[in-house]
C-alpha cells in the first residue's frame, strides 16, 4: 500500500491544494470508477472530518494553511479508502432520505436503494387518505441504524415508531440517531428477534432483512464486506429471514396495515410465495435505482 501522506508532501500546503490533491488521489484509487465531481465531494468530506471543518469550509477558505498532522490524517483516510472501506465508515455518517445517520460496526451502511422502501410505504399511506395528523404506528424489524423507521417518522409528524434488532450495539446507534434527529420522543428501540411477542396492529411493518446467500458472502464488493455479517447472511439460499418473519406478519399488520420488505436480486417470486402461504397479498413491487426489483409490499388477503 503506497504511503499517501508522503505522496502529499506534508508542509505548508493550502486547504485548496490539499482538496485538489485528495480528489485526484481518490480518482486514482477508484480505478476510474469515481468521477471527478464525486471525488471532489468525497475529498471535501474527508478533509472536513479530519480537520473538524464543515465540508463547505474546504471551498470557502482555500488559502488556509494545513498542519502536517492534518495532512497525515487525510493521508491515512485515503489509505483506508484504498483498502475498500466506505467513506461513511471513515467519517461515521451516511445521508439517507436527506437525513444524516450515524453508522457503526454493528449496523448496515444505509444505501440509496433502500430508500425505495420508504417511498413505497409513504406512497401507500398517502394513497389511502390524508394521514399527516393521524396517529400511525410503524414497526421496523431489524432496525440497524434506524434509518427506515426514522425516515418514515420524519414524514409523518403524528406517528409513533418501534425499531427492534437482535444487536444491542445497533439499538444504541439507532437511539443516538433518533436523538440527533429530534425524533426520540416518538421512537422506541428494543432488543428482540423479529416480531416475537409484539402486539398488533401496525400501519406499516418495514424490514430490510439479511438476504445474501451464505455462499455469496465472500464475493461481495469490498465496501459491502465492511457491513456486519449477521446483517447480510440470509442462510443457504438467502431466504431464511423471510421464512422467520413472514408467517407472523399478517398478525402484525392486521387487516389494514402493510408489510414492506427489501429483497435481493431474483428473490421476488420466492418471497411472494412465502407471503401468500401466510395469508398475505402482494399489492406493489418496485425496482431500485438500478432497475433491479428491490421492494415488495403486502397487505392482508382478506381485507375489505
Amino acid at each position: 500500500m503506497p504511503n499517501f501522506s508522503d505522496a502529499m508532501a506534508p508542509g505548508a500546503m493550502t486547504l485548496g491544494a490539499l482538496w485538489r490533491q485528495t480528489a485526484a488521489r481518490l480518482v486514482t484509487l477508484g480505478g476510474g470508477r469515481l468521477g471527478r465531481q464525486e471525488a471532489a465531494r468525497e475529498a471535501r468530506l474527508l478533509i472536513g472530518y479530519a480537520m473538524g471543518l464543515a465540508p463547505t469550509d474546504v471551498i470557502a477558505y482555500p488559502e488556509r494553511l494545513c498542519r502536517t498532522a492534518e495532512i497525515d490524517l487525510v493521508g491515512s483516510f485515503l489509505e483506508r479508502r484504498g483498502a475498500g472501506e466506505p467513506l461513511s465508515r471513515i467519517v461515521g455518517q451516511r445521508e439517507f432520505w436527506s437525513l444524516p445517520f450515524k453508522v457503526s460496526d454493528q449496523t448496515l451502511d444505509p444505501r440509496p436503494d433502500s430508500e425505495t422502501l420508504v417511498q413505497a410505504a409513504t406512497d401507500r399511506l398517502r394513497g389511502g387518505k390524508s394521514v399527516k395528523t393521524t396517529p400511525l404506528k410503524f414497526l421496523d424489524l431489524g432496525t440497524g441504524s434506524g434509518c427506515l423507521l426514522l425516515a418514515l417518522l420524519s414524514e409523518w409528524p403524528a406517528a409513533y415508531g418501534l425499531g427492534i434488532d437482535v444487536s444491542l450495539g445497533a439499538i444504541t446507534t439507532a437511539r443516538e440517531n433518533a436523538q440527533a434527529l429530534k425524533l426520540f420522543s416518538r421512537a422506541d428501540f428494543v432488543v428482540s428477534s423479529w416480531g416475537a411477542a409484539l402486539a398488533p396492529t401496525w400501519d406499516i411493518v418495514i424490514c430490510n432483512p439479511p438476504y445474501i446467500p451464505r455462499h455469496s458472502l465472500g464475493v461481495l464488493s469490498r465496501e459491502v464486506q465492511f457491513d456486519p455479517e449477521r446483517a447480510l447472511d440470509g442462510g443457504p439460499d438467502g431466504l431464511q429471514a423471510y421464512r422467520d418473519l413472514v408467517p407472523s406478519a399478517g398478525y402484525l399488520i392486521g387487516e389494514k396495515g402493510f408489510l414492506v420488505l427489501e429483497i435481493g436480486m431474483n428473490q421476488g417470486d420466492d418471497v411472494v410465495a412465502l407471503a401468500r402461504a401466510a395469508g398475505l397479498e402482494l399489492v406493489d413491487r418496485r425496482p431500485d435505482l438500478s432497475g433491479i426489483e428491490r421492494c415488495l409490499v403486502f397487505g392482508a388477503a382478506n381485507r375489505a
